[in-house]
């Protein structure tokens, strides 16, 4: 939320992950290939789905919001993975903020009285 940056606005950068294409390689592959790289994404995808959250709202860092006067709400920073207990202190200088997408102020939910976040 830093507007004296050079772009002016939040920005990530990325980088192009080296290898070749899934799309490329496919249909070179067998059916079982295929069927077991489905099969893992969708085994991923049942551990992320399952996953339930106490709190939401997009995540700022904690002093951008302080420095606007943007109520915050701690992210906890312990984490259990795998039975055991994870600190991660980077976590400690983030905190949810409020949601910002566009389709939560429009048409008829502009009208209602309710704080957008953050929430529990």
């Amino acid at each position: 939320m830093d507007p004296h940056n050079s772009v002016g606005a939040e920005y990530i950068i990325e980088e192009k992950a080296e290898g070749v294409p899934l799309g490329n390689l496919w249909f070179q592959w067998s059916k079982e290939s295929q069927l077991s790289l489905v099969t893992e994404l969708v085994n991923l995808e049942t551990k992320l789905a399952s996953v339930s959250f106490n709190k939401h709202g997009c995540i700022y860092y904690k002093t951008d919001l302080e420095n606007i006067g943007v109520p915050t709400m701690d992210i906890d920073a312990t984490f259990l993975v795998s039975g055991k207990t994870l600190n991660c202190p980077i976590i400690s200088k983030l905190a949810f903020g409020p949601l910002t997408q566009a389709v939560l102020w429009e048409g008829e939910r502009a009208k209602m009285t309710l704080d957008r976040g953050p929430c529990m």
